[in-house]
């Protein structure tokens, strides 16, 4: 495959299971260059069980967003989620130009600080 890696569109896909119920906060750290759109849950990342569904259901509304040097940026999003539950999530990251960057961190119940590490938590789209 060849590609531009000056101007792309990845789409990562697979499942958040939070390992307490709480509220959590994603945010972007301290940024996306150029553009990141996330989506959490079946009704807006993919139909819950068909991960390689790539169309975002119609009407879908993001938990987060950011479009480098736009107004209207999600910096932080809080959400309340349910300990054991695979939810599905889907990052839309595009960029255009040079250079590039995507940092998305989370907390949650029982951590102190925002972290990108996703050990335990993150589970790829199949089993």
């Amino acid at each position: 495959i060849t590609y531009n890696a000056n101007n792309f569109t990845l789409v990562f896909t697979g499942y958040f299971r939070p390992d307490q119920t709480g509220t959590f906060t994603f945010c972007y750290a301290p940024d996306a260059d150029n553009r990141d759109v996330l989506y959490l849950g079946s009704t807006s990342a993919f139909p819950c069980g068909q991960p390689s569904n790539a169309a975002t259901p119609r009407g879908a509304t993001p938990l987060a967003q950011y479009w480098f040097a736009a107004s209207g940026n999600t910096g932080c999003v809080s959400t309340n989620l349910v300990a054991g539950f695979f939810y599905p999530i889907r990052s839309v990251f595009g960029n255009w130009g040079t250079p590039s960057s995507l940092s998305l961190v989370y907390t949650g119940p029982g951590r102190t600080t925002n972290s990108s590490d996703i050990s335990g938590l993150g589970y790829a789209e199949s089993c």
